[in-house]
């Protein structure tokens, strides 16, 4: 008779367990894994903020950590799968849409990587589709190609990006939660990432890695884009120029604002000797030693993937693989994706539908003063030194700043 109650406790416990797997599997919240040490659930291997009402009946966010697992590193590639072996859906349309969106929550329409109706709710019930804090975060560094970066990586089957720039660490938190956080984010399924790309995130605020690991997730992964810092902070002059236009032309100011030139901006009229202006924000932008140390001491190394700006303006299908690579995520992109527009010097995708970015994007550059571009080169060139140090990578632009024609 023990040994008739023991086989029972042993046949209820393994059911309970099927039970357990079987409805975390049907409701599509959580993929459970099972192996001969320890049963483990995951979101597919990240962490997410799920709300809950507490026994008041008040909301309450609860943090939920879950462990990577060795077997989700390559979850989104089939085991079956030679990774050597061209993916059909990089090279046949019709099998591109059927990978992008017959498992997916928005309507398919071009360009691919802008999604802007989400399916009926019936179809996002069933397809398990959630709006889910971001997996991945771009922060930066602004003008060095994260918009870009962005739209390629939205084209992936297995990535989804919010559809703009959401701001909610240096802007929105004050007035809103992490809950509200994750209402902007798109929906997604339990195959898919979820990005968020904000590149004012990466020098401001002071804070946004702690406050990404303490109120996101310790294990989000970070990809960030550096770029030659004086180029970089001249192309963020135009941006603002280009901005001002924008504002009058709509109307949202009634006179253009007087915009000083890029030599006075950056220019340190206070001292005698004169020199760069370290408290200007396009200058103290491009010191990317300082800001990348916060986002170490945060994050480890295997969660920071580096990317060279000028390797995705004239190489792009490089550094999208060193993403792929660094996300598990089945190889896609090819060089025959992407064609090379020479009259402004930018690559345009020809697959899975073309699209090039739009004017306000590869402007070209006005000529600087030559000693303010050569004081400007002297400035950022130990930084970049130490950058390469710290962070045991080349960088493209590291001691090429002597010409600002090449």
């Amino acid at each position: 008779m023990d040994r008739f109650r023991e086989s029972l406790l042993v046949i209820a416990f393994v059911a309970t367990v099927l039970f357990i797997c079987e409805v975390y599997i049907f409701r599509n919240i959580e993929l459970c894994i099972c192996d001969t040490t320890e049963i483990v659930t995951v979101e597919p291997s990240w962490s997410s903020s799920l709300d809950k009402r507490n026994e008041n009946g008040t909301h309450t966010t609860e943090k939920l950590y879950f462990k990577i697992s060795t077997e989700l590193l390559e979850k989104n590639i089939p085991e079956d799968v030679d990774d050597s072996i061209i993916w059909d859906a990089s090279v046949d349309k019709v099998a591109y849409l059927h990978a992008k969106f017959d498992n997916f929550c928005y309507k398919p329409e071009e360009p691919y990587f802008e999604h802007k109706q989400p399916l009926e709710r019936s179809k996002l019930d069933r397809r398990g589709c959630q709006k889910r804090l971001p997996q991945i975060i771009i922060p930066g560094a602004r003008k060095c190609g994260t918009g870009a970066l962005m739209k390629f990586l939205n084209t992936h089957p297995n990535i989804t990006g919010a559809s703009e720039e959401l701001h909610f660490f240096d802007e929105w938190r004050v007035q809103k939660n992490v809950s509200d956080y994750r209402e902007d984010m798109p929906y997604t399924t339990s195959h898919q990432f979820t990005l968020d790309k904000t590149p004012s995130y990466f020098f401001r605020p002071h804070n946004t890695p702690q406050l990404i690991k303490d109120e996101i997730s310790l294990d989000t992964k970070i990809i960030i884009v550096l770029c030659d810092p004086v180029r970089r902070a001249v192309s963020d002059y135009l941006e603002f120029l280009w901005l001002e236009e924008q504002r009058y032309k709509k109307g949202i100011v009634a006179k253009k604002k007087e915009m000083r030139s890029f030599e006075h901006l950056v220019w340190d009229h206070a001292s005698i000797r004169g020199g760069v202006n370290q408290l200007n924000e396009m200058v103290d932008m491009g010191v990317y030693i300082k800001h990348l140390i916060r986002w170490y001491d945060v994050f480890s190394e295997e969660q920071i993937l580096l990317l060279d700006g000028s390797f995705l303006l004239t190489d792009p299908v490089s550094e999208l693989k060193k993403v792929e690579k660094f996300l598990g995520l089945r190889n896609f992109f090819l060089k025959e994706h992407f064609s090379l527009n020479e009259e402004r010097g930018i690559f345009c995708m020809d697959f899975p539908s073309k699209y090039c970015l739009p004017g306000c994007k590869g402007r070209k550059h006005p000529h600087v003063e030559d000693k303010v571009w050569a004081t400007l080169c002297d400035f950022f060139a130990p930084y970049d030194r130490s950058l390469e140090q710290m962070t045991g990578k080349h960088f493209s632009w590291v001691g090429k700043c002597s010409s600002q024609d090449q």
